[in-house]
Formats: C-alpha cells, structure tokens, sequence
C-alpha cells in the first residue's frame, strides 16, 4: 500500500532521482532540455551587492525568480538595466520568451512598463 505525505523540501536525493527521471523521459521525445540556473549581480562603485537577477532556462524559455533592487538604488532604473542585460545575453540563442511570475504588490509600476 502507498502513502502519501506532506513535506516542506524534498531530499538532494530524491530531487535528482526525479530529475534524472524527468530529463530522460524528455529526452526520449525529442525535447532538448537545457535546465540551467544563473544569476546576475550588479555591483555599485565599491563593488557592493545592489541588485539581483536570479533566473535560470528551460527549454526554449528564460524564467526570472527573483528580482531585487536595494531599497536605497529603487527608481534608478537598475532593474530595467538588468533585465536589457539578460535580453542582450540571451538574444539569437535560441530562447523564445523571458517568462517572470510576481506578486501583485511587488513593483506593479516598474513591471507595467
């Protein structure tokens, strides 16, 4: 008989069981699968951490998880800088989108433009 039960992370172990599993599957349909995560970090004059880019591909897709300006650097444009940055890094490689999933509280100004 089978179980099934509620965790908060699975295992390094299990997850790369999963992932082998998932990307073989993948594989054997013809999908490229090019999971990959990065981060791009933008440093002010005396190379402090003033903005982050975490992101990672998939497939033919770029997804940015995190996007974050500190507070005092907000409203410079850092964050449209690093998004033209990963456009540029990404453009004629073969990505079709740059997928981004927030929260309705989360700068709604700055994603509307």
């Amino acid at each position: 008989m089978v179980k099934i039960i509620s965790i908060d992370k699975i295992s390094k172990e299990i997850d790369d069981k999963m992932q082998k599993s998932l990307t073989a599957y993948e594989a054997s349909q013809g999908i490229v699968v090019n999971y990959k995560c990065f981060t791009l970090l933008m440093l002010d004059e005396q190379d402090e951490a003033i903005g982050v880019l975490n992101a990672y591909t998939a497939y033919a897709e770029i997804y940015i998880e995190d996007l974050w300006i500190d507070s005092p650097h907000r409203g410079k444009g850092y964050g449209t800088q690093l998004i033209h940055d990963l456009e540029q890094r990404f453009k004629n490689k073969g990505f079709n989108n740059i997928n981004l999933v927030t929260g309705e509280v989360y700068a709604p100004g700055f994603y509307q433009k």
